[in-house]
């Protein structure tokens, strides 16, 4: 997994930027709206539902907010594990811990995709290649979370890591122009990593190799320690028709994760079609897997 975003070193001259950098609840929401309900009715009384026109920060004691937001955080805060059905995809929309037998066992970032295996009261067993149990308010349909991360761009348009996460959905979803809108704003906001390995994945599902590779280059460039990235520039490489270098990047790949096992067993898959005489191509039956 890359880093998350830091937040130093935005442009400020953004339009309609905000000076301070990205920050999140103490809940861990992406909606101030749903935060504020929360406090309210946990430790402040009631909540204000009259709108300021004048300003979009709170103050102690004032939380304004729309009827339309207070309605739609109340419902989100009522909803269960059973909204769900298993097999459904969910998007998590905050960070989120994935629990089995009371031990973490992994962590989740906002836009995540996870499949629900199982259904416990407000709890849903989920995986995204590591399963676990994670509570049903830290997901949301994929619709949904689009709305949600969107809502907090308009609020916040130098949220990086929301950015970011509303592009992996709108990819995951096909959106493929969309996606690469919001990272094209990425790299201009935090050109790191992530941002170019985000944009390198969209070009890779568009077939546009060349930018892909491009992208997960520059990714190395930032972190050159990363199994994952040169095992998506290597997927790249082998679907141009380059296997000497896809080869080559595998390798690279396990010298810095040699029990890595999506890059074993793309190594793996390589070398059987080799010997095999097979010729791998945009076409194969089994394309190479990508990583986040």
């Amino acid at each position: 997994m890359l880093p998350i975003f830091t937040t130093g070193g935005l442009p400020s001259s953004e339009p309609n930027a905000e000076t301070a950098s990205p920050t999140f609840s103490s809940y861990g929401c992406f909606c101030p709206e749903f935060s504020s309900i929360r406090s309210g009715l946990a430790a402040r009384g009631p909540v204000a539902i009259t709108p300021d026109k004048n300003t979009t920060r709170y103050t102690p004691g004032e939380r304004p907010m729309s009827r339309v937001a207070a309605i739609a955080a109340l419902l989100l805060m009522t909803t269960s594990a059973s909204a769900w059905e298993v097999g459904d995809t969910v998007v998590a929309v905050r960070r989120a811990r994935l629990v089995d037998n009371g031990q973490t066992v992994d962590s989740v970032s906002p836009g995540v995709q996870l499949s629900v295996l199982a259904i416990e009261g407000n709890r849903l067993q989920v995986t995204n290649g590591t399963a676990g149990w994670i509570e049903s308010s830290a997901v949301a349909a994929p619709a949904a979370a689009i709305e949600q991360f969107t809502a907090a761009v308009r609020r916040n348009p130098r949220d990086a890591e929301t950015i970011y996460a509303r592009g992996n959905v709108l990819r995951a979803l096909g959106r493929f122009d969309e996606a690469i809108a919001d990272f094209n704003r990425l790299v201009q906001l935090a050109p790191q990593a992530a941002a170019y390995n985000g944009r390198g994945r969209v070009w890779f599902e568009l077939g546009n190799y060349d930018n892909a590779i491009n992208d997960f280059t520059r990714a190395l460039e930032q972190a050159p320690n990363n199994p994952m990235l040169y095992n998506n520039r290597s997927a790249a490489w082998e679907l141009q028709g380059n296997h000497e270098r896809a080869m080559a990047d595998l390798e690279q790949a396990l010298r810095h994760s040699p029990d890595h096992d999506l890059v074993q067993h793309n190594r793996n898959r390589l070398l059987q079609a080799r010997k095999a005489g097979h010729k791998l191509a945009a076409t194969s039956s089994e394309k190479p897997a990508l990583q986040n």
